[in-house]
């Protein structure tokens, strides 16, 4: 996805402090964001993105944490079981 501070995604994450996206045919809910470090967001990246980011001279990282919710808890990767 498009980043940056101005993009409307990241500033209505940083506002609600949780989002929801959908990727493929499953959805996923983060509880919340909260900013971490550089060098932890290019570890999360790893190899030539992390490079690429380092070049472009990307700062500011978010993590998302994954929602889980009582009965409908997610798989390991994170997604949410479908109702």
């Amino acid at each position: 996805m498009t980043y940056g501070e101005d993009v409307n995604w990241y500033r209505n994450i940083v506002a609600a402090g949780d989002a929801s996206w959908l990727s493929t045919a499953s959805s996923t809910r983060s509880s919340r964001s909260s900013p971490t470090g550089p060098m932890r967001g290019l570890r999360a990246f790893g190899g030539a993105k992390a490079v690429l980011l380092q070049l472009l001279r990307r700062r500011e990282f978010r993590l998302l944490h994954r929602h889980v919710s009582a009965g409908r808890a997610g798989g390991p990767d994170g997604r949410l079981k479908p109702d």
